[in-house]
């Protein structure tokens, strides 16, 4: 093996070379970040689209004994009248 040889004098750098590294991380960092936009929206598409068929599904929020099947949108629905309902009652007059 054979043994390399250090210089003590540092080489040769112009500025293209550095432009041309500095260009190069910077399109490396900007593949980067594009590519977590594309996961972050496509995780999002996917929650979204879980929401939906939840919201349009029907669903039994009781026992079996005596079922309440409603949709997520009724259910939700029914959640803002009795909150709506429960300040105006505690409003004092």
């Amino acid at each position: 093996m054979k043994a390399t040889v250090t210089t003590p004098t540092a080489p040769d750098v112009s500025a293209l070379d550095v432009a041309r590294s500095f260009g190069k991380c910077l399109v490396l960092c900007l593949v980067y970040v594009l590519q977590c936009m594309a996961k972050a929206f496509g995780l999002a598409q996917r929650a979204a689209l879980g929401a939906c068929l939840w919201l349009n599904s029907r669903h039994n929020f009781t026992d079996k004994e005596d079922p309440v099947i409603m949709t997520g949108w009724q259910y939700l629905g029914f959640g803002v009248l009795v909150v709506f309902v429960a300040m105006a009652v505690s409003v004092k007059w």
